[in-house]
């Protein structure tokens, strides 16, 4: 291969790579700064859980992402599910399944009100 190919190769893989999301890039912040505020699950809901409003917003979130990728439109992984706390959907949602499940971070996707919004309507599946 000559020079100039490989050099072209290079560049397209540095374009590329950015462009492949969040599931191939680093996640956090740069080694020796904080998380952001607004990802600490501990405040918790800047919103009642049970707000029709958030509940459908997260929905909507929810069959746009995560339904049509993963857990289907009415996942029963959920379904009845009166166990699941708060904060733990928001952690699991915002960092992913850290290895014990195949679930990708969303913390670099959506804010973390946008997460909560996905805590809401996946808590309200629990009264189903």
């Amino acid at each position: 291969m000559n020079a100039k190919l490989t050099i072209t190769f290079a560049g397209i893989a540095l374009v590329m790579i950015p462009a492949l999301g969040p599931a191939h890039a680093e996640k956090g912040p740069p080694p020796g700064q904080a998380p952001a505020a607004h990802y600490d699950a501990q405040g918790g809901p800047p919103f009642e859980l049970k707000d029709p409003a958030r509940i459908e917003a997260g929905k909507k979130r929810f069959n746009s992402t995560c339904a049509q990728y993963c857990h289907g439109s009415e996942p029963p992984l959920f379904i009845g599910r009166s166990d699941l706390e708060a904060e733990y959907v928001f952690n699991t949602i915002r960092d992913g399944g850290k290895g014990a499940t195949p679930m990708p971070p969303w913390g670099d996707i959506f804010t973390a009100e946008e997460v909560w919004e996905l805590v809401a309507y996946v808590k309200s599946l629990g009264t189903w």
